[in-house]
């Protein structure tokens, strides 16, 4: 009786937790509190489900699930206190009492225990780091990072009693912004927006070769924009398309790659970017659509790319297309009442950004489009409206999300030291003095950084991190903001499929049951496009949709040649020894295309028709010769 009461009062709680926090993001939306009322209340019911979800686990000891238990009642009483004396707070970061302070000790403790089990060590360890140099950094010479040091109170003030550290512009992002858009996509994903997806892409490119492959590509482009992590997106569409691939033909490591590639590119792709676009925007004071429309044809390039590559390989492999039959009609995409649901609130999703309503409003009316859409198809079909598992739904819709929640906080801690201790600008300026403000120096370095940065870190997180530490140094170059808060973004998110670390790349290889390794390079080769991409647009705007439109339509010529030639020349194995040649051929024929050289084109061109001569003579005889046994036959 005792153990499953110890079992089932944490569900309880857990469900509880669940329903209220996703009844008080959306609540909050239209009646926003006190900074440091909301934020803490946030990050803290997210730290308290992470316990909670060890807690609940039947198979753990005794001494770890009443650790949990004293973990959670850590959590309640640290980030409790700031909700309960939010009036006194600016007395408090002035005469900080002892006990305030312990309380603070508590809470960055929780935070580093719940971001080491959602998260890892490297997370963990990083954000240990910076707390102890916030310390003991005064020790340090100054060219290493020295600084002049900082109280106690001080320091506690700005991490834990302010709006700065754990509850600063991180936290606000993910309760404004990521979180929000999480929702939207679990609202949709309860509605059987998923299985709407897959078919959608199964109708599209189902019958080409690689089909598989390309379904995975154009889904995950479609959940990712939403999800704001890649890695979530790979769990996401990855268990449906990764053993479809592996069905056809495609080996586990290749399937799982691609599978990693195009969710990391979903983050790229307008019109939500992850929630990306909003921040972008906000933090250059420009506007949304501005953001969107430069990220367009980078991303569409991208998919592109990517889809190639899919379609080379599976060419080079000699793969058959998804049978015939397992193919849907449009008629059966659009049977049911997930394809509706889904068109209509993500339309009104995008309508509604692009009228300027804000991020918070624009979500919440599409899952009220949503819910209210889907409600009605089901009533006109006089079928269930399967309210337990919408409850069920919402209540459990936050655990997914609670590692990343949790985690954001301790990058909040980070970000809140690099802004006291001005280490954010000294970095800026020492690449500016160790690259002696070559351009392309300081691209490739601030490129390396973001990636080695960005590594375990969801993809807002990523950005508003990179955006402190290397934006400034790229703006002080006179490179175009947006471009390079662009730049920063692709970097970092490059981290999900670059080994050694490549989140994506480890999630895709766990579903296809394959070598990590193995996987994570053909996660990069599939997605190497995106490391090219990030230099054209800070080179050439026409990229990013300025300038004028010959410009535009030539940085799009090139670039659609580019990546094309790129993925040819990476993608399958080689056969023959001329093909070593005709690669290398074609490489050198992407990278002059895509690099803003004046007079390159036409090199580039000249290239890529030498490397692609044979392959194409040959299959035009293949080709004739197929024609020729028809008529025979």
């Amino acid at each position: 009786m005792m153990a499953r009461l110890s079992i089932l009062i944490p569900d309880l709680v857990f469900r509880a937790a669940g329903l209220f926090l996703t009844a008080f993001a959306l609540w909050n939306v239209v009646n926003p509190l006190d900074p440091l009322i909301e934020r803490p209340l946030f990050v803290g019911l997210l730290i308290v489900i992470v316990f909670l979800q060890s807690l609940m686990n039947p198979g753990r000891s005794v001494p770890l699930r009443l650790l949990d238990f004293v973990l959670v009642l850590a959590t309640v009483a640290s980030y409790g206190y700031i909700i309960w004396n939010v009036d006194l707070m600016e007395d408090l970061s002035l005469y900080m009492p002892t006990h305030a302070q312990v309380l603070g000790f508590v809470a960055i403790a929780v935070i580093l225990e719940a971001t080491r089990r959602s998260m890892g060590w490297a997370l963990t360890l990083l954000v240990a780091v910076f707390i102890v140099y916030i310390y003991f950094g005064e020790h340090l010479p100054f060219w290493l990072g020295g600084h002049m040091g900082f109280g106690d109170e001080r320091i506690m003030g700005n991490l834990y009693l302010s709006s700065n550290g754990m509850f600063g512009v991180i936290a606000y992002v993910m309760l404004k912004y990521v979180f929000l858009f999480y929702l939207f996509g679990k609202f949709l994903e309860w509605t059987g927006a998923l299985e709407f997806i897959m078919n959608l892409a199964l109708a599209l490119v189902g019958r080409y070769r690689g089909g598989p492959a390309m379904v995975a590509v154009v889904s995950s482009g479609l959940v990712g924009s939403i999800s704001g992590s890649a890695v979530a997106n790979v769990m996401i569409t990855g268990t449906v398309t990764i053993p479809l691939m592996k069905r056809v033909g495609f080996q586990p490591h290749v399937a799982g790659g691609i599978e990693a590639a195009a969710s990391s590119g979903g983050q790229f792709m307008p019109p939500v970017m992850g929630a990306t676009a909003f921040l972008i925007a906000q933090f250059l004071g420009i506007s949304y659509f501005e953001v969107c429309k430069a990220a367009l044809i980078p991303a569409v390039l991208y998919f592109i790319a990517v889809l190639v590559g899919v379609y080379t390989y599976a060419v080079r492999m000699k793969m058959n297309p998804v049978p015939a039959d397992e193919i849907p009609s449009w008629r059966e995409v659009f049977s049911g009442s997930s394809g509706f649901t889904f068109l209509i609130s993500f339309s009104m999703l995008v309508a509604l950004l692009l009228l300027r309503y804000s991020a918070g409003f624009a979500v919440l009316y599409a899952i009220a489009a949503t819910l209210g859409c889907y409600a009605a198809i089901r009533l006109f079909q006089r079928r269930p409206l399967k309210i337990r598992s919408f409850v069920d739904m919402v209540c459990t819709a936050p655990a997914g999300f609670a590692g990343m929640g949790a985690s954001a906080a301790g990058v909040g801690i980070i970000v809140a030291v690099l802004l006291l201790t001005g280490l954010s600008g000294r970095f800026a300026t020492l690449i500016l003095d160790f690259s002696g403000n070559n351009v392309i120096l300081i691209l490739v370095l601030t490129m390396i950084t973001a990636v080695a940065m960005g590594a375990g870190m969801p993809t807002t997180v990523i950005y508003i991190l990179l955006a402190l530490v290397l934006g400034p140094a790229l703006e002080a170059l006179g490179i175009l903001p947006l471009a390079a808060h662009l730049f920063i973004f692709y970097g970092g998110l490059m981290s999900m499929v670059t080994p050694p670390v490549a989140l994506a790349a480890y999630a895709g290889a766990t579903i296809a049951g394959t070598d990590f390794w193995r996987t994570g390079v053909q996660a990069f080769i599939f997605s190497l496009s995106a490391y090219f991409l990030p230099f054209i647009f800070v080179l050439d705007h026409g990229m990013l949709m300025m300038g004028p439109i010959e410009g535009i339509l030539f940085a799009i010529f090139n670039g659609l040649l580019g990546v094309t030639l790129l993925s040819i020349s990476l993608v399958g194995p080689v056969t023959k020894r001329i093909e070593y040649l005709e690669r290398f051929v074609l490489f050198a024929a992407a990278v002059t295309l895509l690099l803003p050289i004046p007079g390159s084109t036409p090199l580039g061109l000249l290239l890529g028709f030498l490397g692609l001569a044979r392959p194409i003579r040959l299959w035009l005889i293949g080709r004739r010769n197929a024609g020729a046994a028809r008529i025979v036959g």
